[in-house]
């Protein structure tokens, strides 16, 4: 006989919003099984992702594009577009609620592998630093595609 796994359902806070159960931090694909050392990279801050995305991803030319991937290997297109980078009301959108913010340690991760790139290319710390502040812009940049995309195939409910 085979036991029964059984999963946490979901809980509601009483000011709505969804509680999801405590799960070790690991790429999208990889929410039940538990990455060993030898089977992922530890980008630090306890995330850690498979060695096969990383090796795609550590190739990525750009410090857009490299922090772009990285979160999308992180958390996963159905997240991000449920997320927002500080989870502050967006302004544009008077009456939509606001949005869960990315996980600060998931961010942190993505600056120092950015930081990490740019070091093993030789630029100086002073370099590093300034080039480092355009990490929440390039998240937030990649939410909103992830979003336009949604709305440009029509999958968007009417708001």
């Amino acid at each position: 006989m085979i036991p029964k796994i059984k999963r946490k359902e979901p809980q509601t806070s009483s000011a709505g919003h969804t509680q999801l159960p405590q799960q070790p931090v690991l790429g999208p694909e990889e929410p039940e099984e538990e990455l060993r050392h030898s089977d992922g990279k530890d980008l630090g801050y306890g995330v850690m992702i498979p060695t096969k995305k990383w090796d795609i991803v550590r190739r990525v030319e750009g410090d857009s594009k490299f922090c772009k991937s990285l979160a999308v290997v992180i958390w996963g297109t159905t997240v991000l577009k449920q997320r927002s980078v500080t989870g502050m009301k967006c302004n544009a959108k008077k009456a939509a609620e606001a949005k869960p913010p990315l996980t600060p340690e998931k961010v942190s991760a993505i600056k120092e592998c950015l930081s990490q790139k740019l070091k093993e290319r030789g630029h100086t710390s002073e370099e590093i630093n300034k080039r480092l502040l355009s990490v929440r812009k390039y998240l937030a940049e990649k939410i909103s595609d992830i979003n336009r995309i949604k709305t440009v195939i029509g999958l968007s409910q009417p708001q």
